[in-house]
């Protein structure tokens, strides 16, 4: 799971259709690696940690841990919640975009 900083993640943005970032203390994310194996030409995903990222955390005014927000094509904000989503969830708003 690619860790993402304001270093790199004008790169995924580039790069990606739609891209999911957890704003976690966790290195990894079951359900975000597992949304990508379903939709791995459309989706990436990564991981914002608190402790190395306040910038992001400032940015995208997250007050919560864990917060999943999610971005689509032209960096649209489309989705956030401020806990952990289900699987479902998140491949039902990938879908409808």
């Amino acid at each position: 799971m690619l860790k993402v900083n304001s270093e790199n993640l004008d790169q995924l943005f580039e790069k990606n259709q739609i891209v999911i970032l957890s704003f976690t203390t966790k290195n990894t994310n079951d359900t975000l690696l597992e949304i990508e194996k379903q939709f791995p030409d459309l989706v990436c995903s990564g991981i914002v940690n608190p402790e190395e990222n306040n910038d992001l955390y400032d940015y995208y005014n997250i007050r919560k841990v864990p917060t999943i927000i999610m971005f689509n094509e032209k960096n649209t904000l489309v989705y956030r919640k401020e806990i952990e989503p289900t699987l479902q969830e998140l491949i039902n708003k990938v879908m409808s975009l």
